[in-house]
C-alpha cells in the first residue's frame, strides 16, 4: 500500500502544480499493455478539461498533417467524437474506446484470434509527444503494479528504448512501482525487479528507490509529513509530532488508511485515529479471518470463493463475468457480502485493495483448499466456455484465464483446467504449456467433457502452429492446423483460419495441389468472412500461376476484385497482380488499365499505390511510352509513405531509363540518391553502384567508373547478375585504357560466374578473346572465340566480329 499511496500523492502534487499532465494506471494483470492504458488515462485527463479540449481540436484541425502521421487516424477520429461534447461527461469512455481500438489494430488476423501485444515504442512516443506539443505541459506517466503486467519483458523493452532515446522525447517522466517481494507466494516478483534494476544499468537517468519504512532524515521532511496529516485529518490536530510518528511507526500504509475516502469520514476522535492506524499496521487483514470463517450460508461462501480466486474485477468487466461468478445465485448475495464487510462497497464485487484480495485468497488456501480448488476449476471452465473464436468478444475472457495462472498453480487445479489456461497463454506468445506433450492428451479429454471449449483449443492449436512455422517446423505446424480443423463444433472462422494457414504451408513445401484444395474450401464457403475468402482466392491465384494456369490465376484475382466486403488492400493487390499476369502474358495495355485502377482505389495503402505506379511505369517503358513511364517513376519516388524498397526500385528504374536515353548526368544523380538513401536495400545499392559506374564510363570518367564497379562487387548485397555485369564493364574500362592483363582477369571473373552455355556469357568471352588477341595470345583468343561459336545462343554480331578478327590473322 505504501507504493500506491506514494504514486498517487506524487501524481496529485504534480497536477496541483499545474505544469504537468498525468497518466496513471494500476495493472490488474490482464491489460493488453500497461503503458497503453497509462497513456489512455493521460488523454482522458487532458481532454476532460473543456478549454484544453477546444484548443487541442482547433490545433488538430489546423496542423493535423504535421502531427503524428502514424497514429493520426485514431487521434483524428477521437477528436471528431469529442467535438460535440460540451462537458467532461463521457470523455473517459470515448478515450478508452479509441485506445481499445488502437490495441485492437495491433492484433494479427491469422494468429488464431487474439494477440495481446504491447503498445509499440513508436506509438507510445507519438501519442505522448502529441499531448506535450498541443498542451504545452510536461508529462508524467505512472505505471503502478508493474510486476503484474502481462508481459514485463515487452514493457521493459519499451522503457529501455525510452532511455536510449530520451533526448528525442518531450519533457517526460515515467514512474514505475513494483511490489517486491510480492504478497502472493506463487508469483515470481524477481523478474520485474530484475528488469527494473537492468534499466538503471542501461542509463543513469533511471533511478531505483526502495520504499522502506518511513524515516524522515531532516526536520523539513518531518514537518512536511506532520503538516499533511493534520491538514487531512482534523482529529490529528491535538496530537504531538512524536505521537503521530509513533502511530505511523514507519509504515506508509497508515497514511493510506488515514487518507482513504472510505475511512476518512469515520475519523472523528483521537481514538479513531489510533484504531485505524492499528488496523493498517496489521496489514494482513486479521478481520478477514473472522468474517470468512463465519460466512452465513453456502451461497455466500461459494461467491466469496470465486471472487477470491478471480481477484480484482473492474466496473466495465463485471457484467461480462457476472454469470460466471454468481453461478446461478442471486445478485443479492453480493450485497449481503458487502453488508457483512467481506467485500468492499464498490460497483463490482471486490475485496478491495490487492493486498486484501491476496489475504482473502491465502485464507481460503489455508482453511478451505478443497472447496477453493473446486470453485476455481468451475470458474476456469466457465470462462473458457465463453470463448467463441470472435476476437473482440474473446479478449477479456482470455486475459482472465491468463491472470488465473499463478493462483491455479498454487492450489493445484486439475489437468483439464491447466490445459485451458495454457491454451489462453498462447495469445500472449507463451507456448511453454502447449509445448508440453501432456497438452494434446489433456485437451482431447477436456473437449470430450465439454465441447464448448473447442474455440479456445482451436485458438491454441492455430497459435502453436504459427509459432512452429516461424521456427521452421512446417510439418509440426501443418499437423497443428489439421488438428484444429478436426475439432468438433468449430466456428467457421477458426476452421477457415486453420485451413488457410495449412494451405500456405503446403504451398511453401511445394504441395501446390493440396494447397489449392484448401484454398478452394475457404474461398467457396459462403460463411467464411470476406477477408479470409479474399486471402484464399488471392493465394490460390498465385498457386495457379506457378502451375502456368494463367487463365485460372487471372480469374481468381478478378474474383477478389469483385468480392463484396473484400478489404481494400486485397482488392488493390489483386488489381496489381492481375496486371502483372496480363503484362507477362503479352497484354501490356490491359495491364496498364489494372495498374491505373489500383492507383485510383480510394484509401489504397501507400505501399500498394507505390507498387502500382512502379509496375505501370515498367510496363509503359516496355511499350516505348517513355514520357509517361518517367512520370510514373517520379510519382513513385515522390509518394508520401512509399516504402523504401519501392523508392529505391523506382530510382533504379528511372536512372536506367535516363542512361538508356543517353542522359548519363541525370542517371548518375539518381544512382547517387539510392547510394545515399538511409536503409536502402543492399541489392539496390549494389545495382546503383553498378549503374553509376557504367554511366561514368560512358562520360569518360574511367577512374570513377572503376571505383564504383569495384564498390558494387564488394557489397554483400550484390547479386550474381550485378557482379557479372560489374566485372564485364570494369574489364571493358580497363581494356579501353590498355590495362589488358587486368581486363582479362575481370572478364575471367565474370565468366567463372556463368555457365558458358548461357547467352549472358557471350560478352565477357568475346571481350576476353579480343584482349588476348591484342596481347598477342592468338591461341588463347582462338579458344575463346571457339567457345563463343559453340554457344547456341551467342549473338550473331559477336560471332561475325570474332570471325573477322580471326580472318585478319589468317
Amino acid at each position: 500500500m505504501g507504493k500506491t499511496w506514494t504514486l498517487t500523492e506524487v501524481a496529485r502534487t504534480l497536477i496541483d502544480e499545474d505544469q504537468f499532465l498525468v497518466g496513471y494506471h494500476e495493472s490488474k494483470g490482464s491489460e493488453t499493455s500497461h503503458l497503453l492504458y497509462a497513456v489512455s488515462d493521460l488523454y482522458a485527463r487532458w481532454l476532460a478539461d473543456a478549454t484544453m479540449r477546444e484548443q487541442a481540436i482547433s490545433l488538430w484541425e489546423r496542423h493535423s498533417s504535421e502531427l503524428v502521421p502514424r497514429i493520426g487516424k485514431m487521434v483524428g477520429l477521437l477528436f471528431e467524437k469529442l467535438a460535440p461534447k460540451g462537458g467532461p461527461e463521457g470523455v473517459a469512455s470515448i478515450v478508452r474506446a479509441a485506445f481499445d481500438g488502437l490495441a485492437e489494430a495491433q492484433k494479427d488476423l491469422l494468429s488464431g484470434g487474439v494477440q495481446l501485444a504491447p503498445l509499440p515504442y513508436e506509438e507510445a512516443f507519438a501519442l505522448t509527444e502529441l499531448v506535450a506539443k498541443m498542451s504545452g505541459r510536461r508529462i508524467a506517466l505512472f505505471l503502478d503494479a508493474w510486476e503484474k503486467s502481462p508481459s514485463v519483458r515487452f514493457e521493459h523493452a519499451t522503457l529501455e528504448a525510452f532511455l536510449k532515446h530520451i533526448e528525442h522525447w518531450p519533457h517526460v517522466h515515467i514512474f514505475v512501482a513494483i511490489r517486491y517481494p510480492d504478497l502472493n507466494s506463487s508469483r515470481e516478483p524477481e523478474a520485474a525487479y530484475r528488469y527494473a534494476s537492468d534499466l538503471c544499468r542501461i542509463d543513469r537517468a533511471a533511478l531505483l528507490f526502495p520504499l522502506d519504512v518511513i524515516d524522515p532524515s531532516t526536520q523539513e521532511e518531518r514537518n512536511r509529513l506532520i503538516s499533511f496529516v493534520k491538514r487531512q485529518l482534523p482529529a490529528a490536530a491535538p496530537e504531538t509530532e512524536q505521537r503521530i510518528f509513533e502511530l505511523i511507526d514507519g509504515y506508509p500504509g497508515v497514511l493510506s488508511f488515514w487518507s482513504s475516502e472510505a475511512k476518512h469520514g469515520t475519523i472523528r476522535t483521537r481514538e479513531d485515529l489510533r484504531l485505524i492506524a492499528r488496523d493498517a499496521q496489521e496489514l494482513r487483514y486479521i478481520e478477514l479471518e473472522r468474517l470468512l470463517s463465519k460466512l452465513p450460508d453456502r451461497s455466500s461462501k461459494a461467491l466469496a470463493l470465486r471472487i477470491a480466486f478471480f481477484q480484482r474485477l473492474e466496473s466495465e468487466t463485471w457484467e461480462l463475468f457476472r454469470g460466471i461468478l454468481l453461478a446461478g445465485h442471486e445478485g443479492s448475495t453480493v450485497n449481503e457480502l458487502i453488508d457483512l464487510g467481506v467485500l468492499a462497497d464498490e460497483r463490482f464485487p471486490t475485496y478491495g485493495h490487492d493486498t486484501r484480495s491476496a489475504a482473502a485468497q491465502q485464507w481460503f488456501i489455508r482453511n478451505q483448499l478443497p472447496a477453493f480448488r473446486r470453485a476455481s476449476e468451475e470458474v476456469i471452465e466457465a470462462t473458457a466456455s465463453c470463448i467463441t473464436g470472435v476476437q473482440a468478444h474473446d479478449e477479456p475472457f482470455l486475459e482472465a484465464l491468463i491472470h488465473c495462472l499463478p493462483s491455479a498453480r498454487e492450489i493445484g487445479v486439475n489437468a483439464r483446467c491447466v490445459c485451458l489456461i495454457d491454451a489462453a497463454r498462447t495469445t500472449s506468445g507463451d507456448f511453454e504449456g502447449v509445448n508440453d506433450e501432456k497438452f494434446d492428451g489433456s485437451y482431447t479429454k477436456a473437449i470430450r467433457a465439454n465441447v464448448s471449449i473447442s474455440p479456445l483449443i482451436a485458438m491454441a492449436l492455430i497459435n502453436r502452429g504459427m509459432n512452429r512455422a516461424e521456427l521452421g517446423d512446417n510439418n509440426g505446424a501443418i499437423n497443428d492446423f489439421s488438428s484444429a480443423i478436426d475439432l468438433p463444433a468449430l466456428p467457421v472462422r477458426q476452421s477457415a483460419i486453420a485451413r488457410y494457414n495449412r494451405a500456405c504451408l503446403e504451398d511453401s513445401e511445394g504441395n501446390i495441389h493440396q494447397a489449392i484444395g484448401d484454398f478452394t474450401v475457404v474461398a467457396e464457403d459462403p460463411d467464411t468472412p470476406a477477408e479470409l475468402r479474399a486471402l484464399a482466392l488471392h493465394n490460390r491465384g498465385h498457386a495457379k500461376g506457378r502451375l502456368h494456369d494463367d487463365e485460372g490465376a487471372v480469374a481468381d484475382y478478378s474474383a477478389v476484385i469483385e468480392l463484396a466486403g473484400a478489404p481494400v488492400e486485397q482488392v488493390t493487390q489483386a488489381l496489381i497482380n492481375r496486371g502483372i499476369r496480363k503484362r507477362n502474358g503479352g497484354e501490356p495495355n490491359p495491364a496498364i488499365v489494372d495498374f491505373s485502377s489500383a492507383i485510383e482505389v480510394i484509401d489504397a495503402p501507400a505501399p500498394q499505390m507505390a507498387m502500382a505506379l512502379f509496375e505501370r511505369a515498367t510496363t509503359k517503358q516496355q511499350i516505348g511510352d517513355y514520357a509517361d513511364a518517367l512520370r510514373d517513376f517520379t510519382a513513385t519516388i515522390d509518394l508520401a509513405d512509399a516504402p523504401l524498397v519501392q523508392v529505391a526500385k523506382a530510382l533504379v528504374g528511372r536512372a536506367a531509363m535516363f542512361a538508356s536515353r543517353g542522359a548519363h548526368d541525370k542517371a548518375i544523380a539518381d544512382y547517387t540518391a539510392i547510394i545515399e538513401l538511409p536503409g536502402a536495400p543492399g541489392e539496390k545499392v549494389a545495382r546503383a553502384y553498378q549503374g553509376r559506374g557504367t554511366s561514368k564510363a560512358h562520360l569518360g570518367d574511367s577512374k570513377g567508373a572503376v571505383q564504383d564497379l569495384s564498390s558494387a562487387i564488394a557489397l554483400p548485397g550484390a547479386t550474381k547478375d550485378v557482379r557479372i555485369q560489374c566485372y564485364t564493364n570494369r574489364g571493358t574500362v580497363k581494356a579501353r585504357n590498355r590495362h589488358l592483363r587486368d581486363a582479362i582477369e575481370d572478364f575471367s571473373a565474370a565468366i567463372d560466374l556463368i555457365d558458358v552455355r548461357d547467352a549472358t556469357s557471350a560478352n565477357p568471352i568475346f571481350a576476353r578473346g579480343v584482349a588476348k588477341w591484342e596481347l598477342g595470345d592468338f591461341q588463347g583468343a582462338r579458344d575463346d572465340f571457339d567457345t563463343l561459336r559453340a554457344s547456341p545462343d551467342a549473338p550473331e554480331h559477336l560471332l561475325l566480329l570474332a570471325s573477322r578478327i580471326l580472318e585478319s590473322r589468317d
